[in-house]
């Protein structure tokens, strides 16, 4: 899209000026890993209570 035109010869500006792209599905290596724009890879709430649980004992260390 336009949004990424020249990126490939600027990979710095690129990084600077082109913001995050959600995404409805992604395919690799023909596993679906987005769904719906919802990761099916890895249990979400698990991840975040177990970043809340280590956020908490580096705050507390």
């Amino acid at each position: 899209t336009i949004d990424f035109a020249g990126s490939d010869w600027d990979p710095v500006a690129s990084l600077i000026f082109c913001g995050p792209v959600k995404t409805n599905y992604t395919i690799i290596n023909g596993k679906i890993v987005v769904a719906e724009g919802q990761l099916t890879t890895m249990d979400m709430n698990k991840m975040l209570t177990e970043h809340k649980r280590l956020s908490h004992h580096l705050m507390t260390a």
